[in-house]
């Protein structure tokens, strides 16, 4: 049997709207306040874009979807993660291939 994730909830927490191109640069970004629903959130950022011309190419289900137009594609996500601060080195780090020191030179 699959192993599903569930999509995560308003908690409590801050979370934003990032609309990234393929190659992971910010197209948009917005902050959502607290205690938004997500689902909603996402919901209705995937409505705004279709009314632009673009085609989603999910529901949104688990707070991600990728929107295309023409030869352009997106994604829209909703993330808990500040998009404006520096990626850390992640599991690349464990497995020994660079630190976060080494990231910068």
């Amino acid at each position: 049997m699959a192993r599903r994730r569930k999509p995560f909830q308003g908690s409590g927490q801050t979370h934003w709207l990032i609309v990234t191109d393929p190659f992971r640069k910010v197209v948009e970004c917005s902050v959502l306040p607290e205690d938004v629903n997500v689902q909603q959130a996402m919901q209705d950022a995937i409505a705004r874009w279709v009314a632009k011309g673009w085609e989603a190419e999910g529901d949104g289900s688990y707070n991600f979807c990728f929107i295309r137009r023409a030869r352009e594609r997106l994604l829209l996500n909703i993330s808990q993660s500040d998009p404006s601060k520096p990626a850390n080195a992640g599991h690349a780090f464990l497995a020994g291939r660079g630190s976060v020191k080494d990231a910068g030179s």
